[in-house]
């Protein structure tokens, strides 16, 4: 009874996180950013003041493809770093419950390993994803699913990260194919409605790390000017012989 109880409550806590997790949170891998415990209405800066991630999602035959465009109040270079921080990766979502580098390649590429919980309805999984990661000469982060060593059929994830003075502008395009088998009682809608919001705070955490990483950046490089060298006491060396001197 005891053990039934807790199933039940293991499996309504990840009631609202579905394909999200497997679809999308591996691709944030190629990413993507402290672990999020806060609803998707709770943002900063641009995602809150202005407007929220446009999001796409369609799915065809098994295969879901998901469109995000957001302007993330960040400079590009932190969020290239927090996305390809892939040892603490699990950070932009709560549903990546492991992350680990299996294998730097030598042509600059990287094979990272997640494991993710997905939820909708009643039903959960819990699935490997194995990624091989690549950062583009553009800037840009393209990452590929290795199906031998996942629980998916494919997978292709590309990260965009345009500069816009201080902040920066975002597109994520994935397509994946999970390889598991989903009830039908779990309802398109059901699906879609899910993984928006988690794409919501996953690009919320996304933007509060990478400010956070911003400013340790500039605090690290910022150089106080030396006042024992720099400042002026007028009063220094001005004795009666000196002022004589001078007349």
């Amino acid at each position: 009874m005891c053990g039934c109880k807790k199933y039940l409550f293991y499996k309504n806590i990840h009631a609202r996180r579905f394909l999200y997790s497997i679809l999308v949170s591996g691709a944030i891998i190629a990413s993507s950013t402290l672990r999020a415990g806060s609803p998707p209405e709770v943002v900063t800066s641009v995602l809150q003041e202005e407007k929220l991630p446009e999001v796409e999602i369609t799915e065809q035959s098994g295969v879901y493809q998901i469109k995000v465009v957001a302007v993330i109040d960040a400079p590009a270079d932190s969020v290239r770093h927090v996305l390809t921080d892939y040892v603490h990766i699990y950070r932009l979502n709560p549903s990546i419950i492991e992350s680990n580098v299996l294998k730097r390649h030598d042509d600059g590429s990287v094979s990272v390993r997640t494991r993710v919980i997905g939820c909708a309805a009643y039903f959960c999984e819990e699935l490997d994803r194995v990624e091989r990661v690549r950062l583009l000469p553009s800037g840009d982060l393209y990452a590929e699913i290795i199906p031998e060593l996942s629980q998916f059929k494919s997978g292709q994830t590309r990260w965009r990260i345009k500069t816009l003075g201080g902040h920066c502008e975002v597109t994520y395009i994935s397509n994946m194919e999970p390889d598991i088998f989903i009830p039908p009682v779990v309802g398109e809608f059901l699906i879609k409605q899910s993984i928006r919001e988690e794409m919501l705070i996953s690009f919320a955490n996304l933007e509060k790390i990478s400010n956070v990483m911003a400013e340790r950046d500039w605090q690290d490089s910022y150089q106080p000017v030396d006042t024992e060298l720099t400042s002026y006491d007028p009063c220094i060396n001005l004795t009666d012989n000196s002022l004589d001197a001078t007349y």
